[in-house]
């Protein structure tokens, strides 16, 4: 005996596509490094969605207006003030 099934699958919610390299896996949970007010690292909780290998989605946490440390180190503290370069495939 067999079904037929038809699952309508859509887009929930808004979300944003970061280079791989820009989450950060640690004790601390999920987390992207973003450039804040008078460029100060800010790090913020996000919720993975579909992981491309060189890109992943972000379901949540992020409103897309976020500067987005694109290879965070581990010596970067939050508030710490840095340098911000576009990269080299930034839009300007």
């Amino acid at each position: 005996m067999f079904v037929y099934v038809t699952f309508n699958i859509a887009p929930s919610g808004t979300r944003w596509r970061v280079p791989a390299t820009a989450v950060i896996f640690d004790t601390q949970g999920t987390r992207v490094a973003t450039i804040g007010v008078g460029n100060t690292i800010r790090f913020q909780q996000v919720t993975l969605g579909r992981d491309f290998g060189t890109s992943i989605d972000i379901q949540a946490g992020l409103h897309g207006h976020e500067t987005i440390v694109t290879q965070p180190t581990v010596s970067l503290q939050e508030g710490q003030v840095v340098t911000p370069l576009a990269s080299k495939g930034a839009s300007k």
